[in-house]
C-alpha cells in the first residue's frame, strides 16, 4: 500500500491558482495555518491570520512580508475560548474586508 501512495504525484504550493481579490482568515500562527498563509499569500491573497498570541502573530506577518514585500496580510487577535473575542474579531474582520471568501481552521488549541 505505501509503495502506490509513493508513486503519486504530490501537491505543491506551486499549483495554487492565482488567488488575487479572495479575503482568507487563516487561523493559527504556527505549524500548517502558517504555511497555508505563506502560500495563499504568495498566490495574491488578502490574509488575515488569526490567533492567541499577539507576538507570534506580529512575527508571522512579517517573516511572510520578509518572503513577499507586496503581500497584503495582517494579523488579528482572536481567542476562540473567549466569546467576547470571537465578537469582537468578527466586527473588526467585517470593518476590513466586504467579504470572506475561505476561512481555514488551523487551530491547535482551544483552552
Amino acid at each position: 500500500m505505501n509503495e502506490k501512495r509513493n508513486d503519486k504525484k504530490r501537491w505543491t504550493e506551486k499549483e495554487i491558482g492565482s488567488q488575487v481579490g479572495k479575503n482568507i482568515v487563516v487561523t493559527g500562527t504556527g505549524g500548517l495555518g502558517y504555511e497555508a498563509a505563506i502560500s495563499l499569500a504568495g498566490a495574491g491573497a488578502t490574509v488575515i491570520i488569526a490567533g492567541r498570541n499577539v507576538d507570534k502573530g506580529k512575527s508571522a506577518v512579517q517573516s511572510i512580508k520578509n518572503k513577499y514585500p507586496h503581500a497584503k496580510i495582517d494579523f488579528q487577535r482572536i481567542d476562540l475560548a473567549d466569546l467576547s473575542s470571537i465578537e469582537n474579531f468578527g466586527k473588526v474582520l467585517a470593518s476590513k474586508i466586504k467579504k470572506l471568501d475561505i476561512c481555514l481552521l488551523y487551530t491547535s488549541r482551544c483552552v
